[in-house]
């Protein structure tokens, strides 16, 4: 029986039909599929058949050998441009040839001023290769070319991410290089890339031949390896991802401060004197605005209650509590209309040092006079509408807006408005609490009334004294209940006065100070 009756084909089969077939019945015959004693033997001459068949020049003394007749020389049969056809595609740099080779273009961007220039890097490449590429170029870009305006960024973003990427990869030249790949690494018997290159193949490309020839390797021994690790696709990323990382660090590192501004200036050394009328007019604004920011600390200093301090990781926070009670609310209005010439001077204010200096003066005189009037009774109507106005004062605005305590002086807002529904006007919380004792001791005269009007089985004075005294005891609860829902407006709205503040500004003598120790036990205080 001949190779072509074996495979079931005419002698004038084209190769393209004889690989076709060989991998069909290969698929059918194999002994992986088929339990027939006879399968081995049958796929042994399968075998046979196309390593005769399958080569070209085999295949012409094959069909020579069958007429009888001499076999023509190698090159009658072989043209040149054959040959050259079959000639194996292997990596430019290296010379492997596996299933990672891509035909990919990686991009460069080199920038000055107005001058951008960009270029592209093509060619053939393994995956060791292109990494390699990848950082030479993606080096050059990440530190050349971002420098230009306005195209070096624009230029240089995509390049990096193509570069990431392993290079910009056209799929259909790389799916016709692969299913080509594959079928070289086939006949040389590695079926393990083969079957690497042409499922690369299709995820470029879908094709039809290249999806059977995939199935027919996929069920020959030895065609499945073990998967291997991206270690090469992540190095081609590294580069990129450390420019861009470095980037995000530097760009965090030069815009981030604690509070939108710089905690301290460094001017001038000032002499001792706690009144600034006294220091020289010669000062420049932002050593005159240091030096109200210190006479503010110091106010807030002589005061300012220790509380103990606690550990956040290896550092030491001091805590402190600021009883309103023992402030007054004058010296801290002088100190921020001292301020407020500076908050529109750029020299003072460039970075909203002043603003913030003016708020929180501002605002630690008005927390004063609103929580000592709301225990004394007196109406806060218009120190909260000044605090509110605060958010529109053009000396706080614009700092105020980008800053980490717009959300909290908003809240604060919403506390100050629970707080007026709260206030009894003209009682004080001492008088409250001395009306608390009177009715205490009405109520237990009046109990005694009625225990002795019940021994005396006399029904009407019984009634009255009970009448009496249920009205008592309803009047104690209701201010008892008052009193309850007035301290809590008071602890709270304290908070939120305390969470509005910048310690940095407010006590900037000291370091890691806290003003919000007591929060979570507040927070946790019902509103009804």
């Amino acid at each position: 029986m001949t190779h072509y009756e074996i495979l079931g084909l005419s002698e004038n089969a084209s190769p393209a039909s004889i690989r076709s077939t060989y991998l069909r019945l290969v698929q059918i015959y194999h002994p992986d599929h088929n339990s027939d004693p006879a399968a081995h033997r049958k796929t042994a001459e399968i075998i046979e058949a196309y390593s005769v068949l399958g080569d070209p020049q085999r295949r012409a003394e094959y069909d020579a050998s069958l007429r009888g007749a001499t076999p023509p020389p190698p090159q009658a049969q072989q043209p040149d441009v054959e040959r050259k056809a079959l000639e194996p595609i292997v990596c430019q740099a290296c010379g492997r040839q596996n299933a990672s080779l891509r035909i990919g273009m990686f991009y460069w961007v080199a920038s000055l001023l107005l001058v951008t220039q960009r270029g592209v890097k093509s060619g053939l490449w393994c995956e060791r290769c292109r990494a390699r590429q990848a950082a030479i170029w993606s080096f050059i870009s990440g530190v050349f070319g971002w420098w230009g305006f306005p195209w070096g960024p624009i230029y240089t973003i995509p390049a990096l991410y193509y570069n990431a990427m392993g290079g910009k990869q056209i799929p259909k030249d790389n799916a016709a290089l692969l299913r080509l790949v594959g079928f070289q690494l086939f006949e040389r018997g590695k079926l393990a890339e083969a079957l690497a290159a042409l499922d690369f193949s299709l995820g470029f490309e879908k094709d039809v031949d290249s999806r059977k020839f995939s199935d027919a390797l996929r069920a020959m021994p030895g065609s499945l390896a073990p998967r291997r690790l991206p270690v090469f696709r992540l190095l081609m990323a590294l580069p990129s991802v450390t420019v861009v990382v470095a980037l995000a660090v530097a760009t965090l590192a030069y815009s981030s401060q604690p509070s939108g501004y710089e905690a301290r200036f460094e001017g001038t050394k000032l002499p001792d004197s706690p009144a600034i009328a006294s220091k020289p007019k010669s000062l420049g604004a932002k050593d005159r605005v240091n030096a109200l920011v210190d006479e503010l600390a110091e106010s807030v200093r002589a005061h300012a209650t220790p509380a103990g301090s606690h550990q956040e990781g290896a550092t030491t926070i001091n805590d402190y509590e600021l009883d309103r009670a023992k402030f007054a609310a004058g010296p801290f209005d002088k100190i921020a209309s001292e301020i407020a010439p500076f908050t529109g001077e750029g020299a003072a204010n460039g970075d909203g040092f002043a603003s913030s200096a003016y708020f929180n003066s501002r605002l630690m005189a008005l927390s004063v006079s609103i929580l000592n009037d709301f225990d004394a009774g007196r109406d806060i109507s218009r120190e909260i509408t000044e605090v509110r106005n605060l958010a529109n004062d053009e000396r706080v605005q614009p700092w105020l807006a980008s800053s980490k305590y717009d959300s909290s002086f908003k809240a604060l807002n919403i506390q100050l408005k629970y707080m007026l529904r709260q206030q009894r006007l003209g009682v004080s919380r001492s008088q409250s609490e001395s009306e608390l004792k009177g009715l205490d001791g009405e109520i237990s005269a009046a109990k005694n009334l009625v225990e002795e009007a019940r021994a005396s089985a006399n029904a009407d004075d019984e009634h009255k004294w009970v009448t009496i005294y249920n009205h008592l005891v309803d009047a104690y609860n209701s201010n008892v209940k008052w009193n309850k829902r007035a301290r809590i407006a008071y602890e709270k709205v304290d908070l939120a006065f305390n969470r509005c503040l910048d310690p940095a500004i407010l006590m900037s003598k000291f370091q890691q100070v806290n003003l919000t120790t007591s929060s979570q036990t507040v927070d946790a205080l019902p509103t009804e």
